[in-house]
């Protein structure tokens, strides 16, 4: 995208034990991109309404770049499905490896 204006809100979920600088590479090159800070789950509230919650603040509209990693990539196939399958979500995933630290 050359005019960041214009650009397409992306919304990166991270994992569970991680924060937006798992995404620091992405976030170099599409300036838009959001990454979330968790929102702690409400007393009895189900996975579709947690994710509901998310949909709501953050706006999210059928066909925005939706990803994540780990449990960021669940939330974001399934914030896909309750849109409608109109998003376009994918999850990152890695073998346990003495690469990664």
């Amino acid at each position: 995208m050359d005019d960041p204006e214009k650009a397409q809100k992306i919304i990166f979920f991270s994992g569970l034990g991680a924060d937006e600088k798992i995404f620091w590479l992405q976030a170099n090159r599409f300036p838009q991109l959001e990454t979330p800070r968790w929102a702690i789950p409400l007393p009895g509230e189900k996975m579709e309404e947690y994710i509901d919650r998310w949909i709501e603040e953050l706006k999210l509209t059928p066909g925005q770049i939706v990803g994540g990693a780990s449990f960021g990539g669940l939330i974001a196939q399934l914030g896909s499905y309750l849109l409608k399958n109109r998003s376009n979500s994918f999850t990152w995933t890695a073998p346990r490896s003495p690469e990664i630290n």
